[in-house]
């Protein structure tokens, strides 16, 4: 019984977190494509922030919550929020429209700077983290 209500609790925490992550995901895309010609730069935007968010919270983390509350904010924050907040399946998304409107370059370029800059983006976070 205490290992359902466990699971429970995850559950719950990872839930609110997406939640939140989603109408965030939401708000920013919607943000950044009114701003950019290109719709995909909205998604590759909101990508490395949430890689950058990420590879700051995994280096602060240890730092500044206490052991007790450390699993349910991994969870709510870098499973839920930011799981949400950055998605593959968006990703892939931009890429296989740009190859359907034969913008072959924008396909390479998306998946490029989308690898590329989320790996640079979660490595500058955790060195910010880690250096503070």
């Amino acid at each position: 019984m205490l290992e359902d209500n466990i699971v429970l609790s995850q559950f719950f925490f990872v839930s609110i977190g997406a939640c939140f992550g989603t109408l965030a995901r939401f708000n920013f895309v919607r943000y950044f494509q009114s701003i950019y010609e290109l719709t995909f730069l909205g998604t590759l935007t909101v990508n490395i922030l949430a890689s950058f968010a990420l590879g700051l919270f995994i280096s602060i983390e240890p730092l500044v919550f206490s052991q007790a509350s450390l699993n349910s904010l991994i969870l709510f924050f870098g499973v839920g929020f930011l799981g949400s907040l950055s998605t593959f399946s968006s990703f892939i998304l931009d890429i296989l429209q740009s190859i359907f409107d034969d913008r072959y370059k924008d396909a390479i370029l998306i998946f490029l700077f989308s690898l590329i800059g989320g790996f640079v983006a979660i490595v500058i976070g955790y060195s910010i983290g880690k250096a503070w």
